[in-house]
């Protein structure tokens, strides 16, 4: 799969954009009601991309 980074200008001035983020709840979950605040899940998230290499493949665990 590829993608593609975009600036900010690109999106904007397409029809229909929106930058807005929502949660969707995972009903399949079976404790979701005890989730991290989203903001803590955007952080790991992040956290685990920047520890990945360049090339978009997980590193190998030791």
């Amino acid at each position: 799969m590829r993608s593609r980074a975009y600036v900010h200008e690109e999106l904007i001035n397409r029809d229909k954009a929106s930058l807005d983020i929502f949660w969707l709840r995972d009903e399949s979950l079976e404790d979701s009601d005890n989730l991290p605040d989203p903001d803590v899940l955007a952080q790991e998230i992040i956290v685990l991309r920047l520890a990945q290499p360049r090339s978009g493949r997980p590193r190998a665990r030791t």
